[in-house]
């Protein structure tokens, strides 16, 4: 089964081989991915990094040897926006949540085969709530994990991710991880609130920022109240979601 790797800051992932289909992910810089069928002008692919499938526009993927994906550990880049240099000298803008391998001193680390420099300072040091918080007033968009627009699971999987925390895809993916907490008032800073439908299914996810107040990506990355009934959106003066479950991944 052939590989790829991206090489552009962003690759939508499309639930059919079409290009007004619908975003249901996306890859970003640095990520691996197996090409498991052919179909025209698309790929139906895999990441690698979450097993997450669907498809993406041949012209935007690249090719490669299973051997020449990077074997060494990835850092994930903490920055909101990331300068790189690319191999003809021209620069290009990647986000947070990217991944390349570790660069020598000068900010120089190889890259398929080539020599990328990574201009931006990566050396602050944040704690996971403080991640939370880069992504402030980030527009909502179904199917986006980046800076430019996420989704509630996305940017959850984003935030973990910088922390070298490697959650799935989905909320509902999400939520078979870490340990329940029983009641509200036992949970801390990044513990995870999952939210149910009238159904019983998990639709939403957010991370608990105290014992009052959650951020989520819901129209955009945003602060509001937590109680035991669920979240509180002090500007339309109502509940928007149920909560159902709390759950704790870093203990």
């Amino acid at each position: 089964m052939k590989t790829g790797i991206t090489k552009l800051s962003i690759i939508p992932v499309r639930a059919s081989a079409n290009e007004r289909s619908e975003q249901i992910n996306q890859l970003i810089f640095g990520e691996s991915y197996e090409i498991m069928q052919k179909r025209g002008n698309w790929l139906y692919i895999r990441s690698l990094h979450d097993d997450y499938e669907g498809w993406i526009d041949k012209s935007m993927s690249c090719e490669v040897n299973e051997a020449d994906i990077p074997s060494t550990k990835l850092i994930v880049l903490q920055e909101i926006i990331n300068e790189i240099t690319l191999p003809d000298g021209s620069r290009s803008y990647i986000p947070a949540g990217a991944v390349i391998p570790r660069p020598d001193e000068h900010g120089k680390f190889a890259f398929e085969g080539d020599w990328y420099t990574l201009n931006t300072n990566q050396n602050t040091k944040r704690s996971l709530t403080e991640s939370c918080k880069l992504f402030l007033n980030t527009p909502y968009l179904w199917g986006g994990k980046s800076p430019f627009g996420m989704d509630c699971s996305g940017y959850v999987q984003l935030v973990y991710r910088m922390h070298d925390i490697y959650l799935p895809r989905d909320a509902s993916m999400q939520i078979e991880h870490g340990e329940t907490v029983c009641f509200r008032h036992d949970a801390k800073a990044g513990d995870l609130a999952f939210f149910e439908n009238t159904k019983g299914r998990i639709i939403h996810v957010g991370i608990i920022l105290d014992d009052k107040h959650i951020i989520h990506a819901s129209g955009k990355a945003r602060i509001d109240l937590l109680d035991h009934s669920g979240i509180y959106n002090q500007e339309i003066k109502r509940y928007s979601h149920t909560l159902s479950v709390i759950k704790r991944i870093v203990s």
